[in-house]
């Protein structure tokens, strides 16, 4: 039984070409892998995993917590009272306020879009020059001036028979 050279077989396994591993660099002299060049451009400053970790975290909560204050309920304006207009009249039909004070109040039409008129609405006092439109399905905060003490009307002119219908006329009290 003839014996093998280790030396040879050192030099045999080196020149056998393998499918599953890449060809060594041509002009390369001693037969082994050379790393590949950087590509152009993507060299910069590495920074350490903490403080690219600690960046991350704090980016990451201000989008978290700019999305949070997206969902909470955004503050309602507290008005001193509420009127409700409806195809039935303002409800309530009478609003007592303090005289010589302005006051703000909050008119809610809960008409729907799909009513005659697009379900419009809207406030008329002539006295203290107010004539405002709610649309359909809204509401608005108003300030009425500071008034003279007595009784005063103020109706919906746009919708259901408009100031002549009783039901869309109501009576503010200064007192």
């Amino acid at each position: 039984m003839p014996v093998s050279d280790p030396k040879e077989e050192t030099e045999t396994s080196s020149q056998l070409s393998h499918t599953c591993c890449p060809e060594p660099e041509p002009g390369s002299s001693t037969g082994q892998m050379v790393a590949p060049a950087r590509p152009v451009g993507g060299g910069g400053i590495k920074l350490p995993f903490q403080l690219r970790l600690g960046i991350f975290l704090c980016l990451a909560a201000l989008v978290i917590g700019f999305a949070a204050w997206l969902l909470l309920p955004q503050p309602h304006y507290m008005a001193d009272h509420q009127l409700q207009i409806s195809m039935s009249g303002y409800n309530p039909n009478r609003l007592t306020i303090a005289a010589g004070r302005s006051t703000t109040v909050e008119l809610v039409n809960s008409e729907s879009p799909f009513h005659d008129g697009g379900g419009l609405h809207n406030f008329v006092l002539p006295e203290a020059s107010i004539s405002t439109v709610i649309p359909a399905k809204s509401s608005l905060v108003i300030t009425l001036p500071a008034l003279a003490a007595g009784t005063y009307t103020f109706y919906c002119d746009v919708c259901c028979g408009g100031k002549e219908n009783p039901a869309m006329r109501a009576t503010l009290i200064v007192q």
